[in-house]
């Protein structure tokens, strides 16, 4: 995430001022000390919490091979990964079971955003070779420090 030197310099004299203060008040515990700063933070940046799990599709070097094996193709370096924000009723605890569920998808929009050509995809993907290819990587706590509303695209 990029902050603009502007938000930074409004970053850091809040949490100047929180210091200062706290050094003035020195009686107060560290947890008043540690929640203040935390809620100073927030107010700054304007941190949103997402009330949803995610989950994110990370390549392995199988995925990395196959894409580097196509002509004209800049060599696949591995810094891209895919976040999918799944349904409610899957949480941190169960988010495999989702996974298993739509592995197909997920596999076929991986290979799709590389090539649209389905001849070229590799003929047998079943869940052992999904997870070859890609980490998945669970997480249950979103933030979002954009500033405007979420936009979905319509199908």
């Amino acid at each position: 995430m990029y902050l603009s030197e502007e938000k930074r310099t409004e970053i850091r004299k809040s949490i100047e001022n929180h210091r200062s203060n706290s050094e003035v008040n020195s009686g107060k515990n560290k947890e008043n000390h540690i929640k203040g700063l935390h809620d100073t933070a927030r107010r700054d940046i304007k941190m949103k919490t997402i009330n949803r799990t995610a989950i994110t599709i990370i390549p392995r070097q199988p995925y990395a091979d196959w894409i580097n094996s196509f002509e004209n193709v800049h060599e696949f370096d591995g810094n891209q990964a895919t976040t999918i924000l799944i349904p409610d009723k899957y949480d941190e605890i169960d988010y495999e079971t989702y996974v298993k569920k739509v592995y197909k998808e997920i596999f076929d929009e991986q290979l799709e955003s590389w090539t649209t050509n389905p001849d070229e995809w590799p003929k047998k993907r079943g869940y052992q070779m999904f997870k070859k290819w890609f980490d998945v990587l669970c997480s249950d706590i979103i933030w979002d420090y954009g500033d405007g509303d979420i936009e979905h695209e319509e199908d």
